[in-house]
């Protein structure tokens, strides 16, 4: 549980720095698109802190009694945002190569919160 914990903290962490730091390349490499106004850029700023969030209660958690409710929370998490990639794939065309990506790391680690899930009960 601790090395998955750890595994989402970072990769949730980098994402988060990216898209505080370089939302128009986060942009460009998932969606194909440019962010120009304002409010893209805020929404990638404030999904980024989201991210930076996740990151650091599954840092924190990952050592803490608090680790299975973080792992719960991080199954249906990791479910959400693959079923909202598979969602915009199919409804808007989107279907590059990194974003097809998002949509695979989401559901392996799903499939591994689960896993750890199972093993605990």
């Amino acid at each position: 549980m601790k090395a998955l914990l750890r595994i989402s903290s970072i990769i949730e962490l980098l994402t988060g720095l990216l898209l505080i730091v370089a939302p128009n390349i986060v942009g460009e490499l998932l969606l194909n698109v440019s962010l120009k106004e304002i409010s893209e850029i805020i929404l990638a700023l404030i999904c980024g802190c989201a991210l930076i969030t996740i990151g650091i209660a599954c840092w924190l958690g990952s050592t803490s009694i608090a680790a299975k409710v973080i792992v719960e929370s991080l199954l249906f998490y990791n479910i959400a945002i693959a079923v909202v990639v598979m969602y915009a794939f199919i409804h808007f065309s989107l279907s590059n190569i990194p974003f097809s990506l998002v949509a695979c790391l989401h559901l392996i680690m799903a499939f591994f919160c689960f896993k750890i899930l199972k093993n605990k009960s």
